[in-house]
């Protein structure tokens, strides 16, 4: 449901931390300790009991992902044109439906798939901190601009946010802010680029304190 998180204990063990606007489905005779396989439509972190004989398998939108114990965020929603795993620890691998090519995934790697092409794009060095803000209730930035910064508030907050300032739009943000509390979220910006916040009813006005 919108704006609702969830934990789900899996009959094998498995907990899945399901992101807002996410849906898991099985049936008892799809999922149990012999048979581990489920439908995915939404973003999730996963920690999947390791059971070598019985392969967890995740079918989304295009995709098929092949576990058999490991830790990974995954981000397949099916009105989306690509999906992404990142992988914290263990083995996965990753099949595109579309081509039927089957990518071996390794702790680091991020995996990209184009669900219009079928193409699976592997990139290393992957940020998990990032990919999983969203459990911490967090959004997290790495050199962004603040246009960017502030942009990503109000796609969160579903805010309307006017700057009376130019100086500092395009000066690049590091760090965390919050995504649950819109209070604290403007408290990071205020004291980063030393501006002031005046709320009117969904708008957010930022001016400079310089």
């Amino acid at each position: 449901a919108e704006g609702e998180r969830a934990n789900i204990t899996l009959p094998d063990g498995s907990i899945i931390s399901l992101n807002e606007k996410s849906r898991l489905t099985y049936t008892p005779k799809t999922n149990s300790k012999k048979e581990r396989n489920i439908q995915f439509d939404g973003e999730g972190y996963f920690k999947v009991s390791k059971d070598k004989e019985h392969p967890f398998l995740i079918n989304a939108h295009g995709l098929q992902i092949k576990v058999l114990g490991t830790k990974f965020n995954l981000h397949a929603r099916k009105a989306e044109s690509s999906a992404e795993l990142i992988l914290e620890e263990g083995y996965v691998s990753f099949t595109s439906l579309k081509t039927s090519d089957c990518v071996s995934i390794r702790p680091n790697q991020k995996a990209i798939l184009d669900k219009v092409t079928g193409i699976i794009k592997i990139i290393n060095n992957a940020d998990i901190q990032k990919a999983t803000a969203w459990k911490r209730k967090e959004m997290i930035f790495r050199n962004n601009s603040l246009a960017f910064v502030l942009q990503s508030i109000e796609k969160n907050y579903e805010i309307n946010i006017k700057t009376t300032y130019k100086d500092s739009i395009s000066d690049p943000f590091t760090g965390t802010v919050p995504s649950s509390n819109l209070n604290e979220a403007l408290e990071v910006i205020e004291k980063s680029y030393h501006l002031k916040s005046t709320i009117i009813g969904r708008s957010i006005i930022l001016t400079d304190q310089k």
